[in-house]
């Protein structure tokens, strides 16, 4: 097989597995933290490539040594592995994912003066919060705000 061999999606989830030791659970897990992104065919079954089981293995590996999901994308991004976060272009309004049930982070955010400066960062910030955790980032800023009274 040669190089180019090793991006063609041929692997089905359950031969992934076999192959990394992870489950379908795990995979899917990754797969929704952006860590990969499989190919779909016309009746939506995921195929996987030769590289993205080793990019699996080498997510494996990391998690075994005690490092966070979190810390394991940084570190693939600055190896390359992983497409950067994307920054809001300079002077642009940043474009920020829908929150739960309609949130407006943003503006919840400029309830909070302690707040201000991360309003720049929300991209950022609710890149590492899940959409269905922007609720959690809006409590602690509460309860940080309330601290500081």
């Amino acid at each position: 097989m040669g190089g180019d061999d090793r991006n063609i999606p041929v692997l089905s989830i359950g031969v992934v597995q076999q192959l990394t030791g992870l489950s379908g659970r795990q995979i899917r897990y990754y797969e929704q933290a952006g860590l990969l992104k499989p190919r779909r065919t016309g009746g939506r079954r995921r195929l996987y490539t030769r590289a993205e089981v080793d990019l699996l293995t080498e997510i494996k590996g990391y998690l075994q040594q005690g490092m966070n999901l979190e810390a394991v994308k940084e570190l693939l991004r600055s190896k390359g592995r992983l497409a950067p976060v994307p920054l809001p272009a300079e002077g642009g309004a940043p474009e920020v994912p829908p929150g739960p049930a309609g949130i407006d982070l943003p503006g919840k955010l400029s309830r909070f003066p302690a707040a201000e400066p991360l309003t720049k960062r929300v991209p950022r910030l609710t890149s590492l919060y899940p959409v269905n955790n922007q609720a959690g980032l809006i409590e602690r800023l509460r309860t940080h705000e309330e601290e500081r009274k």
